[in-house]
């Protein structure tokens, strides 16, 4: 597994401790593995739709031209949108 994907993989499972230790304390409600489990798969895909949104929009930077004369640069907040509504996230 590359080393980027287990570091992702980490905080989504911090995460969901994390969330679950909340919902404890606060809501009196303790969650399943199932449900603890579902949190962290949530996280896990975010933060990796997030890191390609990123790398996407790295890589926007470049000079190329389409046929109206501008660069990859004016697409970079379409790019994320569309990377967002593709995996039907929402970030906040």
């Amino acid at each position: 597994m590359n080393e980027r994907i287990r570091v992702l993989s980490a905080f989504a499972k911090s995460f969901a401790i994390a969330e679950a230790i909340h919902l404890s304390r606060v809501h009196n409600r303790t969650l399943s593995l199932d449900e603890i489990g579902e949190i962290h798969d949530q996280k896990f895909a975010e933060l990796i739709v997030r890191e390609c949104i990123a790398i996407a929009e790295h890589f926007s930077d470049g000079n190329e031209q389409d046929q109206f004369g501008r660069t990859l640069y004016h697409y970079r907040a379409d790019i994320g949108k569309e990377i967002e509504q593709y995996f039907s996230m929402s970030f906040q």
